[in-house]
This record gives C-alpha cells, structure tokens and sequence, in this order.
C-alpha cells in the first residue's frame, strides 16, 4: 500500500535584520500572527535583534534559519560591498556563504533552514559553490521553480514540495488579500506534502524607503493580514497547523 505523506504548512518571513523596524514586524508576525519561521540576514542583524528573536524562539518554538546574501550591503568575509561582478570569484562565493553559516551558527546555533536573498540561488555560480559545503548538506534548503528542485532532489537535499511566493511582487497590495485567501485555498485543496509560504513582513521607516522603496510599507499590509482575526479563523477552521523546518523534515 502506497504511505499516504502528511500535509504541512511553513510560514517563513524573510529579511529578519535588514532595519530595525522589519525585524520588529517578523517579530509581532509571529506573537500575533501565523508566522512560524523567520531567516536572518546576518551582514545586517543587531545584537538586540539577535537577542530578541532568540527569546521568541524560546517562547514560541519557531525556526530560525539564515537567509544567505550575496547581493546586498557588506560582505562579511571581507567587508567589502557585494558588486554583481564578484560571483564570478568562486572562491569567495563559496567562503562567503561558509563565513555566514559560521557567524549564524555563533550566535544562533542550529539552522532550521536556509534561503538566499533575491533568490541568488537561481545563479548556478552560486549553486555549484553552495551545493560543495558539506556543513549545509543536511539544512533544508528553500526551491523557487521546478528545475531548481530537481537540482536540489538530485543532490539528496531536503527541500520541500511546493513553494509559494504568497503575495507576488508585481501585484497591487490591494489585492493582497486575495493572494492570502487563494494561497490558504490552494493549501487546503492541494497536494499532501510539506508547503512553504514565502512572506515579507515589517514596518516601513526612512531607511527602508531609501534602500528598497518598492518593497517597503506593502510589508506592512502582509502583517496586518497574516495577524488579521479573519485570516487566522479561517486557519483555524480548516485545522492548518503552521510549522518549523525541524519539524517537518
């Protein structure tokens, strides 16, 4: 007989560090909301904001992972400003991401998963050299299409079945609700396996509009509505339980 796989939910909110105020909004996405794991950017994060996650984690048993940057701010193996040009460097790409590992790992110890900002890992510079580090072959690892997957799949890397950027960057916040409604819709009425959830919670401030204007208080509308009373009664309702990384594989 066929073993039927169970369904599972992974609500993870990435950008944990970049400002104070997105790192604020992670953390209320996740008292408040349906939220249940977060990825750090570790060029970026403050002590207080490592710190305060940490106590979340404790309180509320969410997955921290790290969310690996090659594009955006300083390099933290040499502190130099990422330039599109240094993927090129192998060696650098891949001591940078072993240098993030080991920094988050310091201070946060198990990675629950792993992601990379502005989905780099598309590059298959950056896959070749990521897929060479023997200490992140047993961290799940997000895939953003197919070919992806089948990349990841064939190097017997954990990664889950179906992943869902929930509200689109070319869409209007405007129509955010429907994303969510339609996302909850298509977990429901989808295939069994693990799902995870792709969201950008957070507050807009100065720095923010300055460094990501099209990204900045449509952060703030994913926050409301994943903390909305509507949203988590209708989680509630079709019993869909939000887990960690650790949880599911």
């Amino acid at each position: 007989m066929k073993q039927v796989k169970n369904k599972f939910l992974i609500i993870t909110a990435d950008d944990y560090g970049y400002t104070p105020e997105v790192s604020k909004g992670i953390r209320d996405s996740i008292e408040s909301g349906l939220v249940s794991c977060t990825s750090v950017m570790m060029n970026y994060i403050s002590k207080e904001d490592a710190s305060l996650i940490i106590d979340l984690r404790n309180k509320k048993n969410i997955g921290i992972g790290i969310h690996l940057n090659l594009s955006e701010g300083k390099s933290l193996s040499t502190d130099i400003n990422f330039e599109p040009s240094l993927l090129n460097n192998l060696t650098f790409v891949k001591t940078e991401l072993i240098f993030q590992l080991k920094k988050f790992r310091e201070i946060f110890g198990e990675v629950d998963h792993i992601n990379f900002h502005h989905h780099l890992h598309y590059d298959l510079r950056v896959m070749q050299e990521f897929l060479a580090i023997d200490e992140a072959a047993e961290i799940p690892i997000r895939f953003v299409n197919r070919i992806m997957r089948d990349i990841l799949i064939a190097h017997k890397r954990k990664t889950p079945d179906i992943f869902v950027n929930v509200f689109p960057y070319n869409a209007s916040s405007n129509d955010f609700n429907f994303f969510l409604k339609k996302a909850i819709y298509d977990f429901n009425n989808g295939q069994s396996g693990i799902t995870e959830w792709m969201v950008h919670t957070g507050y807009t401030s100065t720095e923010l509009e300055r460094v990501a204007t099209n990204y900045s208080k449509r952060r703030e509308v994913e926050l409301q509505l994943l903390c909305s009373s509507e949203v988590k009664e209708i989680i509630e309702r079709n019993k869909i339980e939000c887990r960690n990384f650790k949880q599911c594989f």
